[in-house]
């Protein structure tokens, strides 16, 4: 199903920068050393998991949630590795090697997300939090740079981080874009109001912001991401703060949505991740 709507003329066009082929198309290129905001998030180890462990025994909740999302994580590695074979030039054989070898440790990256969700159930660590500390994301990342390193070379591991960041970069522009047309067909901004926003909403962007792109899908936009009033209310005129007070927002919080999102118009057709599927399916957890 599309992501776009009818957006004014200025807003980038949003399929352009979800797609593996044009990541940068409507977004600034990174640097060449720049960090991808998802590789930034802490390690998983610094969230607040007690009673992971029971009586020996993994805790049932943790295990439940486990089961819950590794379909979800198991559809986002294959897209990822769709996107790493596109962006890198591997031959088949080198390419089942990094598949086989990340596959063998995806249940890690499962149980980190399932243990940063338990802790939140719990009340041991916030929705935010969560977002911008276990990204699946960041995860698969994560997972694939040190293999590609080790297996590929540091000239391939340079050109997947890169195309990494570059995407990143791509989607949060794309994403501020998208949030800014809404609060235009509602605040009638200028375009310098419009300008200062992007910089604004791009300095204080956050993770949990790309749920909202999921519910427009499906949805339309009704409603705006929980976007603080920092960095909007000095840039409006008095009108336009009634209006944005009375807007209304929407936290998101659930990582079901945030992988969906993430899958989204980013892998490449069925065939190639039932291909890709096909080479890692020998692989078990341990």
């Amino acid at each position: 199903m599309s992501l776009l709507r009818q957006w004014p003329s200025w807003v980038a066009l949003l399929g352009a920068s979800l797609t593996t082929t044009s990541f940068a198309a409507d977004a600034q290129p990174a640097p060449a050393r720049a960090v991808s905001p998802y590789r930034a998030a802490a390690p998983a180890r610094a969230l607040p998991v007690d009673a992971v462990v029971v009586g020996g025994v993994i805790d049932p909740n943790i295990r439940n949630l486990e089961a819950q999302f590794r379909p979800q994580f198991e559809q986002m590695f294959y897209v990822e590795l769709a996107f790493l074979r596109r962006t890198c030039s591997i031959d088949a054989k080198a390419f089942a090697e990094v598949a086989k070898a990340a596959k063998a440790h995806l249940h890690v990256a499962v149980r980190e997300y399932a243990i940063a969700q338990n802790a939140m159930m719990r009340g041991g660590i916030g929705i935010r939090r969560v977002s911008d500390t276990i990204d699946p994301h960041s995860q698969m990342e994560r997972l694939l740079a040190p293999l590609v390193e080790s297996k590929l070379g540091p000239e391939q591991a340079q050109r997947y981080r890169q195309a990494c960041d570059n995407r990143a970069a791509s989607r949060k522009r794309a994403i501020v874009l998208n949030i800014i047309a809404t609060m235009d067909d509602r605040l009638v901004l200028t375009s310098e109001q419009r300008d200062k926003l992007i910089q604004s909403l791009s300095s204080d962007y956050q993770h949990d912001w790309e749920q909202w792109m999921q519910m427009i899908a499906f949805n339309g936009a009704q409603y705006l991401p929980d976007i603080p009033d920092r960095p909007v209310v000095s840039l409006l005129s008095d009108r336009q703060r009634t209006v944005w007070r009375q807007m209304p927002k929407v936290r998101f919080g659930f990582v079901g949505l945030r992988i969906g999102v993430r899958g989204m118009g980013m892998g490449g057709e069925p065939a190639e991740i039932q291909d890709i599927a096909h080479i890692v399916e020998e692989v078990q957890d341990d």
